[in-house]
């Protein structure tokens, strides 16, 4: 039961839960933070950890007007060519790609509006 939890945890790009956070591995480039608790420290979760700061930057740097509509950019074609730039996205689905484009599309929209 633990293990399809986590496995679950895993494909959405959730945090994992509570009960696991002591044995998850923390990226090397990720910062130092720790909370300590009577049986010792738990790790804090980043918020630049998970796929989808690095889809956004790839997005940023090769889209700066926006991702195109699927017919003028084949998403297929577009994971390949984000899997190429960063194989730590392995595996990619279509659901974690979709979101980065809307997010990152939504972002250029909002910038439009309100221009800082």
């Amino acid at each position: 039961m633990k293990e399809a939890v986590l496995d679950f945890a895993k494909r959405r790009e959730l945090t994992p839960p509570s009960w696991w956070a002591q044995s998850v591995t923390i990226p090397s480039d990720a910062p130092n933070r720790t909370n300590e608790t009577a049986t010792g420290p738990i790790a804090v979760p980043s918020a630049r950890m998970g796929k989808q700061p690095r889809i956004l930057k790839y997005l940023s740097e090769h889209f700066p007007d926006g991702v195109p509509e699927p017919g003028l950019c084949p998403r297929d074609e577009l994971k390949a060519e984000i899997l190429k730039s960063d194989r730590r996205l392995g595996p990619l689905d279509d659901a974690t790609l979709k979101k980065g484009i809307d997010n990152y599309n939504a972002s250029l929209t909002r910038q439009k509006i309100d221009p800082k």
